[in-house]
């Protein structure tokens, strides 16, 4: 993968079991295994970001 900048995702300590790898990705809303609900007439003004790992849970 590559980086990108101007984005952050920053997770307060001792909120995620360690260890833990975090990953994101911009992802294309027709990729996605479970895109986004929208109704009609609604839009995206940009690709997502798509976290991971799937079922992650934060602590607090």
């Amino acid at each position: 993968g590559s980086r990108h900048d101007g984005m952050r995702i920053i997770i307060p300590p001792r909120k995620c079991p360690a260890p833990t790898r975090i990953t994101c990705r911009l992802a294309k809303r027709h990729r996605l295994a479970y895109p986004p609900p929208m109704v009609e007439g609604e839009g995206l003004v940009s690709r997502l970001v798509e976290m991971g790992p799937a079922g992650a849970q934060f602590l607090g």
